[in-house]
């Protein structure tokens, strides 16, 4: 889809002291919105602004929205919105940030530098949160704490009932650090399970071959598992598949007494995963396979082992419903801390990824709306939780504010996974789902609120349809 974007902003004062002289001033750049602004620091009444987005779809979508507010509700407003984004494809390429991001992020600003839009970032990766954190603040040249950042397993914190079960957690570097770091205190490994349990792996042919020459008693006293936990895709998925299945088959304690009379019958242990991407883009020619492949393998060996789908206790990361909620929490505190007091009731998420970014902002709006409704319709004390998979379901007992976001609006950008100029490469008749299997495939939440070629004609669109702008409110703190 082609798209045409021109911005008129038309700011109309009308002097103090001559009611009679009107001056129009119109500009198509949001540079001349903020130099317009300051031009107005001797005139603090009788102004109306008007705000024109004249964008246009070349296929007719989108109309213009026009919007007018008053002096009081345009100077002395706070911002009520807020911005979520992803990071790699709409914020930098790797390493290197995007132009159009630094210079969207700018428009957010007022001229002394300082942040008047509270905003947060949403990826499916699994890093340290001071690993992002730090350059996401020399990137765009802001603030940014590490809980600003949520990355796929950060919601993890709010699963507060497992963190001090005894964990099996599976990633690779700094998956014992991260599991700390969201809560878990009682973790092991692979490593500790191969330890205790010599005689399971024999899949690794070099483990078989040491087995077969000496005596390696398995360690009875090693505490069962109480929980897996699913942070990426490890190195060798062949033992951990093997032993993962062995765990989840005998309780957590992969020993005689524990081996079960019936597969079918098996009391399943719980476990949690977190981004379910099957492929990502890197920089190889095509997509490589991601966290959800893994899964993908897992439960294909589960099935086919027991004849009933692996149960999923809990699914977190993009595009589920958990996360959103907890980048909703996070922007409320974001913009307190930036002297915003009014509650947030729109963030708009930008991202480059229709199937996880989009669907799950659109998903999340659905289950504003039912929220709402179901508060709405008198029933204060129930909950839309029953519209959910279990495993996509909030905690009751989730340390979070009270939801204030009445809708939440998803941007495409065109920076990154989604190519808006080129085909996807599979036939409109052909239905490829890539999604995980507890998230139903439903194609019509995949398309956002609007496209945007990037993050700067994307704060362009926010800041017109808000009607905001932020040296507007420095003007009146002044």
């Amino acid at each position: 889809m082609e798209h045409d974007f021109a911005y008129n902003v038309i700011l109309q004062y009308t002097s103090p002291v001559t009611s009679d002289e009107d001056a129009i001033i119109t500009s198509t750049d949001d540079k001349d919105l903020r130099d317009v602004s300051s031009k107005t620091n001797d005139v603090t009444s009788g102004i109306s602004i008007k705000v024109l987005d004249q964008s246009r779809n070349k296929d007719g979508s989108d109309p213009s929205c026009d919007v007018v507010k008053d002096t009081e509700s345009v100077l002395g407003n706070e911002a009520d919105f807020g911005v979520l984004f992803d990071v790699d494809g709409v914020l930098a390429r790797g390493s290197t940030p995007l132009t159009a991001a630094v210079e969207g992020i700018r428009l957010l600003k007022d001229d002394q530098g300082n942040l008047r839009v509270p905003v947060a970032f949403v990826t499916n990766s699994r890093n340290c949160n001071q690993d992002n954190a730090a350059p996401i603040q020399k990137w765009l040249d802001i603030q940014v704490t590490p809980d600003q950042v949520i990355h796929a397993p950060t919601p993890m914190k709010l699963l507060t009932k497992f963190h001090d079960k005894h964990v099996l957690v599976i990633g690779q570097e700094y998956r014992v650090e991260i599991a700390h770091g969201l809560g878990f205190t009682n973790v092991c490994t692979l490593a500790d399970i191969q330890k205790a349990y010599p005689l399971l792996d024999m899949v690794d042919h070099e483990n078989r071959n040491v087995v077969a020459v000496g005596n390696h008693p398995e360690d009875t006293h090693f505490p069962a598992v109480e929980a897996v936990l699913l942070l990426g895709e490890p190195i060798d998925w062949e033992s951990h598949l093997q032993l993962l299945v062995d765990l989840i088959l005998t309780d957590g304690k992969p020993v005689s007494g524990h081996v079960p009379t019936d597969v079918h019958c098996v009391r399943q242990l719980p476990v949690i995963a977190c981004n379910m991407d099957l492929v990502f883009m890197h920089q190889a020619c095509m997509p490589r396979f991601g966290h959800g492949a893994f899964l993908v393998c897992l439960d294909a060996l589960y099935k086919k082992i027991t004849g009933k789908d692996l149960k999923y206790t809990a699914l977190i990361g993009k595009p589920c419903e958990i996360t959103y909620c907890y980048a909703e929490h996070v922007i409320n505190d974001v913009a307190k801390r930036i002297g915003i007091n009014k509650p947030i009731r729109k963030p708009s998420f930008v991202g480059d990824n229709p199937d996880t970014d989009v669907l799950g902002a659109n998903l999340y709006d659905r289950y504003l709306q039912r929220n709402w409704a179901n508060e709405d319709n008198g029933n204060t004390e129930g909950s839309t939780d029953h519209d959910l998979p279990e495993c996509r379901t909030i905690p009751k007992d989730a340390k979070l504010y009270d939801l204030t976001c009445r809708t939440k609006e998803s941007l495409l950008v065109g920076t990154g996974v989604y190519k808006p100029d080129q085909l996807t490469g599979r036939a409109d008749s052909v239905d490829v789902y890539y999604g995980h299997r507890d998230i139903m495939n439903e194609p019509e939440l995949t398309k956002p609120t609007r496209f945007v070629p990037d993050v700067f004609h994307g704060m362009q669109h926010i800041l017109v349809y808000e009607n905001f702008d932020p040296n507007a409110v420095a003007l009146v703190e002044a």
